[in-house]
């Protein structure tokens, strides 16, 4: 394998491409999906994990594997589609319609780059999972880019109780999750209304701690 990533562009292109001339489905897959895209490099070692995992029994087939990189490919967009919502817009809607003025928020707030940046490494974490079938422990440092988390597993149905009982994949679940978020409402009791956190919360499927800005999951990483 790391053989593979000193071969010249040249040499990649050529093994990329007869990876794909001996999957269908790591031919599909290679086309990426909306803004996702896969170099010559990606293909070449994804096509050779999936065939060790599929020869070590751990996949019932390549294109098994493959159909999982395609739906991670789709669930990656989706999420970051969302997060960009929960920042800036009041409604979701599924039917491809053009937003309206009155669709966004006035004021809108969330660390959308990083949490960008934070949905790949999410879904990653999802793909390698079900590719091997171990569950791995997930550790994010920037917890302030939590909607990257929360935006993926209301997708994928991954919630805790809270979550679940007030979103779902639905034009109404969805709206409420984008309006909750970054919203300060209090209940008549003074709690807060939304189990949605601008960081890492107690609600946050999988979250053990809140890393922020300070650096504090970094601190686990040696004992890690």
């Amino acid at each position: 394998m790391n053989e593979i990533s000193v071969f010249t562009k040249q040499k990649q292109a050529e093994y990329a491409e007869q990876c794909r001339e001996n999957s269908a489905g790591c031919k599909a897959w290679a086309k990426g999906y909306g803004v996702i895209s896969h170099s010559d490099l990606t293909q070449i070692r994804m096509y050779e994990k999936i065939k060790a995992l599929h020869q070590s029994g751990v996949l019932g087939s390549v294109e098994e594997g493959y159909r999982l990189l395609s739906a991670a490919d789709r669930l990656c967009s989706a999420s970051m589609w969302l997060v960009v919502h929960a920042t800036y817009a009041s409604h979701v809607y599924l039917d491809g319609r053009e937003m309206e003025a009155k669709d966004f928020k006035p004021h809108p707030e969330g660390h959308t780059g990083g949490s960008l940046n934070m949905v790949p490494g999410y879904v990653g974490y999802l793909l390698a999972n079900a590719l091997s079938g171990v569950t791995r422990s997930f550790m994010m440092g920037q917890g302030h880019c939590v909607s990257a988390i929360d935006a993926t597993n209301v997708l994928v149905d991954n919630m805790t109780s809270a979550h679940a009982a007030r979103y779902e994949f639905s034009e109404k679940g969805l709206t409420q999750f984008v309006q909750d978020f970054y919203s300060y409402q209090l209940t008549s009791k003074g709690a807060l209304r939304s189990p949605l956190g601008s960081h890492v919360n107690a609600h946050t499927a999988g979250g053990m701690l809140e890393g922020g800005f300070l650096g504090f999951a970094e601190l686990q990483y040696v004992h890690v």
